[in-house]
């Protein structure tokens, strides 16, 4: 529910308060948090009902049915199932991460994006539980975001999720701009722009004239946001 109305990239014009364009999961292990000392549990929303609980008999009653729904619903359930889905593990303290599982992204362009934006020590440590899912709707897949990029020396092809409900017309234009470093002469970035774009599914680069043959990084924006960051390895014989 968290990310209801502010997933996805978005003009600078149309973005919510809490706008989250590109949103990541990170997954814990529910029995060893919810089983730590001090750790606490709502039924529902904290703000609409402060009551929380610690006992495994409270944990028994939790309305499950409820919290985990994400189907539709009457008229007259609103409320109570929006509440229930708004419930929450509250640690009061910072959360060891040797309770971490999984992280999930969006797409595999994002998942690229947080790889390669990690430490190379951070990388080695927790990059094998860096995974795309899909298939347990935690995602809105709603407005624009990269769902796919296709790297080479001679060029770069883009892949977007659609805009809205699928009609790119719903849309805004971005000012797009793409950033090339390239390994052989780290000193230099190349930059490809267009203002004022509206994006259709795939945006292609050609990018023969820059000599990355030994490898580069790229960054992609979407107006003030980063919507991609990759790196193109070449093969080497």
């Amino acid at each position: 529910p968290d990310l209801f109305g502010c997933e996805g990239i978005r003009p600078t014009g149309e973005q919510p308060q809490n706008h989250c364009a590109i949103p990541v999961y990170l997954l814990f292990d529910i029995e060893s948090v919810i089983t730590l000392a001090d750790v606490r549990f709502s039924e529902g929303d904290i703000h609409q009902r402060p009551r929380t609980y610690s006992t495994a008999s409270a944990f028994r009653d939790l309305p499950f049915h409820q919290i985990y729904h994400d189907t539709w619903f009457r008229t007259e359930e609103r409320d109570e199932v929006l509440n229930a889905r708004r419930a929450q593990v509250i640690v009061p303290h910072a959360l060891n991460l040797s309770h971490l599982q999984h992280i999930w992204c969006r797409s595999s362009a994002e998942y690229e994006t947080l790889y390669w934006a990690l430490p190379d020590h951070v990388r080695a440590h927790w990059g094998e539980r860096i995974t795309v899912r899909k298939d347990y709707n935690l995602f809105h897949s709603k407005w624009h975001y990269v769902e796919q990029v296709t790297l080479g020396d001679q060029g770069a092809l883009f892949q977007f999720n659609p805009c809205g409900s699928g009609n790119f017309d719903e849309c805004a234009p971005f000012d797009v701009s793409v950033h090339i470093r390239a390994w052989d002469d780290p000193e230099t970035v190349h930059e490809i722009a267009f203002d004022d774009t509206e994006l259709a599914e795939q945006l292609g680069l050609d990018l023969s004239d820059l000599a990355l043959g030994g490898g580069y990084d790229i960054t992609l924006y979407l107006d003030d946001v980063r919507a991609y960051s990759g790196r193109y390895i070449p093969e080497r014989t």
